[in-house]
């Protein structure tokens, strides 16, 4: 509730408050929801996600994630907000968030370096505002790992200056802040504040309502991996490899499987063997 009631002081920080003026029915309908079906998601988040008449749970139902996006938001209500859960309940909690309001394929593959931990040079932030806002602090990818409502963009914001006190100084002022001296540099009182022109981009460009997201529900099936498959690798320090994995479904759920590995050396003939477990989210 603390953290609630911080996120709601920090509104009127980032946005003027509409005048008493403006007429309520200007304001656009809120967008439609992704109503949550699943009853462990209900009984242990609904105490704060209220759930609506149509099944709308708040904030959630306006959000869609890839499945490290959700692990980290399910970690984050764990350790701040005191969520009680067994592995088995987060895990089960996981695999329905990313099925039910994950990526599609086309969505989550631009971004796949940021759960892989790769370093690439993000090439595609628009604008120095866009930097200042969102870059100061994390990887460009990590808000385009997720697809928001116009609405919850704005509110993560909110929460981003209740949690983090620079988030502020960076939002209002973009690529002044982070060490520079703002008394040394013209900022304009009547222009948009750049976290403005953060929450317009985000908006348009990763949505909650895709023709991709759209598309991949549709034809979204339980995989078909099962069988022996031919691979490679190239190992540091090693150099290539090739061999045979072995899939076998786990009879128990349709979207896991034991994976049996064996690697032998290009160079040397040195044999490598691996065994483990796989899942796979959405389909």
């Amino acid at each position: 509730m603390k953290l609630l009631l911080a996120s709601i002081l920090a509104l009127p920080l980032l946005a003027q408050a509409p005048s008493s003026t403006e007429s309520s029915a200007a304001k656009p309908a809120p967008e439609e929801g992704i109503p949550v079906t699943s009853q462990l998601v209900i009984s242990k988040c609904g105490g704060c996600h209220t759930k609506d008449e149509k099944g709308n749970m708040l904030r959630i139902s306006w959000e869609r994630a890839t499945p490290e996006g959700w692990e980290e938001a399910i970690k984050r209500m764990v350790r701040q907000q005191g969520v009680a859960l067994t592995p088995a309940e987060a895990r089960s909690i996981l695999k329905y968030l990313s099925t039910n309001h994950g990526l599609a394929p086309e969505e989550a593959k631009p971004v796949m370096y940021y759960a892989e931990k790769r370093i690439q040079d993000e090439t595609n932030i628009p604008s120095d505002n866009v930097r200042g806002s969102c870059t100061y602090c994390h990887a460009f990818a990590r808000p385009l790992s997720w697809r928001r409502s116009q609405d919850d963009w704005r509110l993560l914001t909110n929460f981003h200056v209740a949690l983090y006190p620079q988030a502020q100084e960076a939002f209002r002022l973009g690529m002044l802040a982070g060490g520079f001296d703002p008394s040394r540099h013209h900022v304009d009182p009547s222009a948009p504040l750049p976290v403005e022109d953060a929450i317009a981009y985000l908006g348009k460009t990763a949505p909650l309502h895709t023709p991709e997201w759209s598309a991949w529900q549709a034809r979204m099936h339980a995989p078909k991996l099962a069988g022996r498959w031919l691979v490679t690798a190239d190992i540091p320090g090693r150099g290539k490899f090739y061999g045979e994995m072995e899939v076998e479904p786990n009879a128990k759920a349709d979207d896991e499987f034991t994976t049996r590995v064996t690697l032998r050396s290009a160079t040397d003939g040195s044999v490598i063997t691996r065994s483990g477990t796989s899942l796979v989210y959405a389909g």
